[in-house]
């Protein structure tokens, strides 16, 4: 059985499809490869991939983050390349469970409002964190771009300042920070064991960038090298711009 060969044809489908849909549907008649099953044999191939559901009036579902991990194995597209199906929400989505696969505790979109004395100097009221990861004693604040481009230096050292400027506030408001572990955790945490905690800003990109790492030592990492650089994060952490938390009691409320 020719895998690669329906990897390849799901794969050019997809392009086509709508990037905001994280799950479209599709009609099996266009999609050659299945053709070829009787209607036991389509259904037992479809049951053996956790990507794909068979749905309504001749159509699968096909979850395209999953896809993206499981096509890697069968055709050439880089994760790159891949990522490509996805906006940018679904792209956010990505990053997460690329920490996940890496035994990280992580969520999207965490939104705050600043109720320190930095919101006075920024103007800031509100953040925005696209992706948080926990794992050990590191804490990843991810701002995820997938920008399609490769931007000049300014916008990319810009966009990574900006990045440090939300953990800053991050720091400045304990019971919010508290109030993330214990959501990522479920509230299971030995706290002692994760002091001192390593609050980590960096940006994931799409594309490769020429900056790797910014004028405050923040991390730029293309969305192709991010596996490798959490599998290598404790050899590099010297590099980067950590914010060292040695004292933190655990809140229950999110804010």
């Amino acid at each position: 059985m020719n895998l690669t060969q329906f990897f390849r044809e799901l794969f050019k489908i997809l392009k086509e499809q709508n990037v905001e849909i994280i799950e479209p549907w599709i009609k099996i008649f266009e999609i050659p490869f299945l053709t070829k099953f009787n209607e036991y044999d389509l259904d037992y191939f479809i049951d053996s991939f956790d990507f794909i559901k068979k749905e309504k009036w001749n159509h699968i579902s096909v979850n395209k983050i999953q896809f993206i991990f499981e096509s890697m194995k069968y055709i050439h597209p880089d994760i790159k390349n891949l990522s490509k199906l996805l906006d940018f929400r679904c792209f956010e989505k990505l990053v997460k469970s690329i920490l996940q696969l890496n035994g990280y505790n992580a969520l999207n979109n965490f939104y705050f409002s600043d109720k320190s004395e930095l919101k006075r100097k920024t103007n800031q009221k509100r953040y925005e964190i696209d992706v948080i990861g926990v794992k050990n004693r590191h804490l990843l604040l991810i701002d995820a771009k997938q920008w399609k481009k490769r931007e000049p230096y300014q916008a990319l050292n810009n966009a990574a300042n900006t990045q440090l400027q939300r953990t800053i506030a991050l720091n400045n408001n304990r019971n919010i920070l508290s109030s993330i572990i214990f959501d990522l955790t479920n509230g299971k945490v030995n706290l002692k064991k994760m002091l001192p905690l390593n609050l980590i800003p960096l940006m994931v990109t799409l594309e490769e960038n020429r900056l790797r790492i910014n004028d405050n030592q923040i991390p730029l990492v293309s969305i192709y090298k991010f596996n490798s650089f959490l599998q290598e994060l404790e050899l590099n952490l010297q590099n980067f711009n950590i914010i060292k938390i040695n004292n933190l009691s655990i809140q229950k409320t999110l804010s």
